[in-house]
């Protein structure tokens, strides 16, 4: 455990946590304030026990709600006590989520998404006719409750996804709540015995180096069990009659155990199972008839060397998540035509090299109006996502309501594929809100064009378009796309891209951020030979993108086209470049006459290794941006001049920007030959400036 606290600080952490309400006129409710200060003292100075109850008391504004919460803290004995209380007071979702938790082994960090997976899985939060984005977000909400109250910690992950953790007291607490049989990470060996799980709800063995399950456990007696997690083991075999016995059997999760090669006939009989996890099992080749389990809702097969299934998916009508293998896909032409209820689609496999695969067949795309998110990896014989519509809808056209609820497209290392998809298929795909495509090595567009140039077409609530390792991408779309609800842009290592934006842009008025790294064919990021028809874009055209990150450009030799051209940039915070070589220009101007450049929310511009740039903006001109926090500039030798505009005090003497934090320059040498328009320039800024150089490489934040 922590050190305890000083009184005064336990003080402060104690009022930070519980809110304003025990405060009057800025001082303590007199009312409060003796409650609080024997609350204090029986937190003992215990950070964990003060954030815990502090959280509990926040919005408890009557002297009797204190007095009730103190008589029940004296009886308390120990910091677990502490732990109860703000269980206890949490709804009772939030409660059955944070005992979930406890089936992870100890100290173990939990991946956020695979959490929240298990938990619309178990139905904590499940809800009929919500969408599972709609849960997942609820997930997230109870993470953050939880997160909050102290029963988890975030695990913030600078390359995966954010996880969270249990402390060893509360996970202690949570499974002396919940009854869980959980030996997860321990190192097991072999099955614990039957009669230490016999009447078990959940057990937890994951995470194990169980090898068998032997012949003499041939059927446990758990007619209670509604989930058991085997996964993370290296379980080989299992008894045919294993689970005739665990009738009651919702959850069965046996992922990750690569040994594993056939499943028991057990299985069948599970009729009450509405989540079966067998990916990752490499070496299973055989499962039995899956046709009883009809209350099934989550699927998983991915990376098994499954051929086919016997009675096929026809009769699993209640799927709502289906994770495939790519040597299934030969089962494929006529099963997902009854799946109406799938949310989630995933076919993440080498296909068979012997098996030519054709994915615009009506078959296999029908009924899906209720599909949110569809995720493709390395199908090598994949040649379009979404096929050419036309010809095959003049005689079969597609069911009504064909992706009206496909929200997210993930594309990865299909090296087959030259068009995402074709510019006919955007009729069915108005919900898209993200477009993922990583490291398909022929893709040479993303949306097919067919229409007349000119033509403009529509992605009305697309948000999200990032594409990584795209060596042939020319364009995203040849003609004129509407998109003005897109938020997040990133591209990297696209070396065909020579433009991000164009003369026939359409305006981007909800664009937050631009990434745009390793491209190393970028002329331009807006294409100054279209600048004439500027003055027709609305101002509002980029009202919010806050920030812009270059990286590895080296054929880019200006960001920003022209000074005028800024007025569409008011609200960027954030501009970044690093190692672009042949970078000359910041900002061009087109004028000889001294002009200001404004950016009046710029509060960071970092400048790394740009060998050659001479300007930030023109010799005539000045940088307005009054709430500089942060600027870095470093080995960038040829650059003569940093053009800041310095406020004026009340004695016409010029002073530093009032939010200015720091400067980080290098090397020294270079920031004593700079030439000032200001001559006290230096001196004023010398105070906050490091002589170092920084990190080479910053990447970009996950959208």
């Amino acid at each position: 455990m922590v050190n305890p606290l000083p009184a005064n600080e336990a003080s402060t952490l104690f009022l930070e946590k519980v809110g304003s309400d025990v405060f009057s006129n800025g001082k303590i409710k007199r009312d409060v304030e003796p409650f609080l200060k024997q609350i204090l003292q029986k937190c003992d100075g215990v950070p964990l026990a003060i954030v815990t109850v502090a959280k509990s008391m926040r919005g408890k504004l009557l002297p009797r709600r204190w007095k009730l919460a103190l008589s029940e803290f004296s009886k308390f004995e120990s910091i677990i006590d502490y732990f109860k209380f703000s269980y206890e007071c949490l709804e009772p979702q939030c409660q059955e989520c944070f005992l979930y938790c406890a089936l992870y082994p100890e100290d173990y960090e939990i991946p956020k998404e695979e959490l929240i997976e298990y938990w619309i899985e178990e139905g904590l939060i499940y809800k009929e006719g919500k969408t599972r984005e709609a849960m997942n977000w609820k997930g997230h909400d109870i993470l953050d409750k939880l997160v909050d109250n102290c029963l988890l910690k975030l695990v913030k992950k600078n390359y995966q996804e954010d996880c969270v953790s249990m402390h060893d007291l509360l996970r202690e607490m949570a499974l002396e709540i919940s009854q869980f049989f959980v030996k997860a990470g321990i190192t097991l060996e072999k099955l614990p015995e039957e009669d230490e799980w016999r009447d078990r709800l959940k057990v937890s063995l994951m995470r194990n180096h169980i090898t068998e399950i032997p012949s003499s456990m041939s059927s446990p007696k758990c007619p209670m069990l509604t989930t058991l997690l085997l996964s993370n083991n290296n379980i080989s075999t299992i008894p045919e009659a294993f689970f005739e016995q665990m009738l009651g059997l919702k959850i069965l999760d046996l992922s990750h155990n690569p040994k594993l090669s056939r499943l028991p006939s057990s299985v069948s009989k599970l009729e009450k199972l509405t989540t079966l996890l067998l990916g990752h099992c490499g070496f299973l080749e055989e499962v039995p008839s899956l046709s009883n389990l009809v209350g099934l809702k989550k699927l998983d097969l991915s990376w098994t060397s499954i051929e086919e299934l016997s009675q096929g998916l026809n009769r699993l009508t209640n799927l709502k998540y289906l994770s495939l293998g790519g040597r299934l896909s030969k089962t494929l032409d006529e099963p997902l035509q009854n799946l109406s209820k799938l949310q989630h689609l995933l076919v993440n496999d080498d296909l068979d090299p012997e098996t030519e695969y054709k994915w615009e067949t009506i078959g296999i795309w029908g009924n899906l109006q209720n599909l949110e998110k569809l995720d493709l990896g390395y199908l090598d014989n994949l040649n379009m996502v979404f096929g050419e519509v036309g010809a095959i809808a003049e005689s079969v056209p597609l069911p009504t309501g064909t992706f009206s609820s496909l929200q997210y497209v993930s594309v990865f290392a299909c090296d087959k594929i030259k068009k995402l998809f074709s510019v006919r298929w955007l009729p069915y795909l108005q919900k898209l809100q993200t477009i993922e495509v990583n490291y398909c090595a022929q893709l040479e567009e993303i949306i097919g064009s067919e229409f007349e140039e000119g033509e403009k077409v529509t992605l009305s609530k697309l948000q999200g378009l990032k594409l990584t390792e795209l060596p042939q991408l020319k364009s995203i779309y040849s003609g004129s796309l509407i998109c003005d609800s897109i938020k997040n842009i990133k591209i990297n290592n696209c070396k065909n891209i020579e433009r991000v934006f164009w003369s026939g842009f359409n305006p981007l008025p909800n664009l937050e951020y631009l990434y745009l790294f390793n491209l190393e064919n970028l002329k331009s990021v807006f294409d100054e030979e279209g600048l004439g028809l500027w003055s027709l874009v609305p101002p509002t055209s980029f009202f919010s993108l806050t920030e812009i990150r270059v990286d590895n450009c080296h054929r880019l030799k200006k960001v920003f086209s022209s000074g005028w051209l800024l007025n569409y940039f008011q609200s960027l915070e954030i501009i970044e470049v690093q190692w672009c070589s042949q970078l000359e220009d910041l900002i061009l101007s087109s004028t000889h006459e001294e002009e200001k450049v404004t950016l009046p929310k710029l509060q960071t511009l970092k400048l790394t290794r740009l060998p050659l740039l001479k300007s930030i903006c023109s010799s005539f001109s000045v940088l307005n941006c009054d709430y500089i926090k942060w600027l870095e500039i470093v080995h960038c030798e040829k650059l003569k001049r940093i053009p800041l505009n310095f406020p004026l005090l009340d004695n016409a003497q010029s002073s530093h920007p009032s939010s200015l934090k720091e400067i980080v320059v290098f090397p020294k040498e270079w920031w004593k030959s700079l030439e000032w328009d200001d001559p006290n320039a230096k001196d004023i800024l010398l105070p906050f400036c490091e002589f170092r150089q920084t990190n080479l490489w910053w990447g970009a934040p996950q959208m």
